[in-house]
């Protein structure tokens, strides 16, 4: 767990931290790295680390936390500018969620190569639950949260990660096209079972 509070100084030690780990990762296997080794790259004592996290793996959940905040604001402003508040407007959350992550996407990268998959994971889920909460539900009282957050994530989860991995190869708004053209064909062809 982290433990940060809204002292401007403490997240600057917070980035040091979270810059070191970054460089480490690129020179050696995330599960090698000391705490010992980061904070002597970040420049940091240890007991800074040790009052901010308890562990390595909460640097990238801080991180993590922090950029789905404001992808969070990010979503919240384009649904308010294109007006979007019915439960099926969610797909026209994709291309600002790509153009998002296309501009910057190194924690990815870093939870990828950490193999700390179930960070980003856990914040996907969070992201479509207080998007599902902040809908109008009264076009269907019947959707259903758990299966509207679970297929939502379980997309851009792995969307995410194909995407990351193959370095951004497609623009976000031609992925988003080629994304949607696929789940419809999915939809008309019933090709998902």
């Amino acid at each position: 767990m982290y433990h940060l509070s809204s002292n401007k100084k403490t997240h600057q030690s917070a980035e040091l931290i979270y810059n070191g780990l970054c460089e480490l990762i690129s020179e050696k296997d995330y599960s090698a790295i000391t705490i010992k080794e980061l904070v002597e790259r970040a420049g940091v004592g240890r007991a800074t680390f040790y009052r901010l996290f308890d562990s390595i793996n909460d640097v990238l959940k801080y991180k993590c936390d922090m950029s789905f905040d404001l992808l969070r604001q990010s979503v919240t402003q384009y649904r308010i500018s294109q007006r979007l508040s019915e439960p099926t407007a969610s797909t026209k959350l994709l291309k600002p969620i790509l153009r998002f992550w296309y501009l910057d996407s190194i924690i990815i990268e870093v939870i990828i190569k950490a193999n700390a998959l179930d960070i980003l994971l856990s914040n996907i889920e969070k992201l479509f639950d207080d998007l599902f909460h902040s809908l109008d539900k009264k076009v269907n009282p019947d959707f259903h949260e758990d299966y509207f957050v679970a297929i939502r994530t379980g997309i851009l989860f792995n969307i995410l990660i194909k995407w990351v991995k193959n370095g951004k190869n497609i623009p976000p708004d031609q992925l988003t096209d080629i994304l949607l053209k696929q789940m419809q064909e999915v939809k008309n062809v019933n090709l998902l079972f």
